[in-house]
């Protein structure tokens, strides 16, 4: 093979591939722009967005149950109310200078506020224990935010401006002071919560991880 002299032209064809590659590399980083963007928009709606979308998951309504400050039984289907988190069973917290049974109360509420009402629940999805997430109304009032501006649970994302008034108004839970229940359920070895909505701790980190696995097979393309 002959070696290329000094004054011999190059190939049309090297030119066009080295610009063929100049080329892919401008897509390829507008590409990974475009995701970076749609994953800073999940992250602004994932408090309402990060719900699976399942046609499956069919509103509820009727006369409701209490199981504790934040599960309701509709229509025999346990309801977890989403964006919540109320205080364990057996969980106790202090208030004036005395220790009180907490979780009760915030049953006692949120039984107070249900019974004998209509009830309508819109499911986001189904959490890794099998139970229904959902957003649920009394009257016109959402359950989950009434709970959390009342100081009967905690906010676990979406309600964030109604823990805010309640902890500057030392209602409820907030007159006190008190464990929050995933810490509690934690130590005392009970089911972390798995509630996406908004959510507690575990459903947060299983919407981020989906987030991060689509970013990451993406750029494996």
């Amino acid at each position: 093979m002959k070696a290329r002299g000094r004054g011999q032209k190059r190939s049309p064809l090297g030119k066009w591939r080295r610009k063929g590659q100049t080329l892919r590399l401008r897509v390829r980083a507008s590409d990974y722009l475009v995701l970076v963007m749609i994953v800073v928009l999940i992250a602004l709606i994932a408090p309402y967005g990060e719900y699976v979308d399942d046609p499956a998951l069919t509103p509820l309504s009727g006369l409701a149950s209490v199981l504790d400050g934040d599960t309701l039984i509709v229509q025999g289907v346990r309801v977890r109310l989403a964006g919540i988190d109320a205080p364990e069973i057996g969980q106790i917290c202090e208030k004036d200078g005395r220790d009180y049974d907490c979780a009760s109360e915030s049953t006692a509420y949120l039984r107070g506020l249900t019974q004998g009402h209509w009830i309508s629940c819109d499911p986001r999805t189904i959490d890794v224990y099998g139970r229904l997430i959902a957003v649920c109304d009394v009257e016109g009032i959402e359950i989950g935010e009434h709970l959390v501006g009342t100081g009967m649970a905690v906010s676990l994302g979406p309600y964030s401006g109604a823990e805010r008034k309640a902890r500057q108004n030392r209602r409820g839970l907030w007159a006190g002071s008190f464990e929050a229940p995933a810490r509690w359920r934690a130590r005392h070895g009970g089911q972390p919560d798995a509630d996406t909505t908004g959510s507690s701790e575990n459903d947060g980190a299983k919407s981020s991880g989906s987030i991060w696995r689509a970013f990451v097979d993406f750029f494996a393309i």
